[in-house]
């Protein structure tokens, strides 16, 4: 039997958090200021908004209104890098434990966002669905960038996951 979208959405939701807690294995607390140049992202910027990000697409899907941004920036610490993947924790929870029991129908349903948002999505109108596989986008797209980070400081992931240089 095939699986549900619910359960797809799922699994792609956990195999891009599982690459995403590796990497941030292997960043230490005093690498959370870095950044490749001044105008970029530190590591604490990228996982804060991953983590907020996916906080507010959380917020709509579970509990049906659109929370500001302030709203989902604040919802998550980031003094830390402990606190920082915690917020990404709590989060992915409570969104695997809405999918878990969602039927998926209810996944098409739609919501109306501000036009600041068509940028991402093309329309206004956004069905669940697009937003979960947003969260997974976004998270994939700055994991990304936290990989070259890595690089840029040296690390090299081939080596680092095979325990030998490739």
């Amino acid at each position: 039997m095939p699986r549900s979208l619910a359960e797809r959405l799922s699994f792609e939701l956990r195999n891009v958090r599982t690459e995403l807690l590796h990497e941030l294995s292997q960043i230490n607390e005093s690498d959370l200021d870095y950044a490749p140049a001044p105008s970029m992202k530190t590591y604490r910027d990228l996982i804060h908004e991953i983590a907020w990000i996916a906080a507010e697409s959380t917020i709509v899907i579970t509990e049906n209104r659109i929370p500001s941004e302030q709203e989902a920036m604040d919802s998550i610490n980031k003094r830390s890098l402990s606190s920082l993947k915690e917020g990404l924790q709590t989060w992915h929870e409570k969104l695997l434990d809405h999918l878990s029991t969602a039927a998926d129908e209810s996944l098409s349903k739609t919501h109306r966002f501000d036009s600041n948002w068509a940028k991402f999505f093309g329309t206004t109108d956004i069905e669940l669905e697009e937003l979960i596989r947003w969260i997974a986008r976004h998270e994939y797209y700055h994991l990304g960038q936290i990989i070259t980070y890595g690089w840029i400081q040296g690390r090299n992931p081939y080596r680092d996951r095979a325990g030998s240089e490739s």
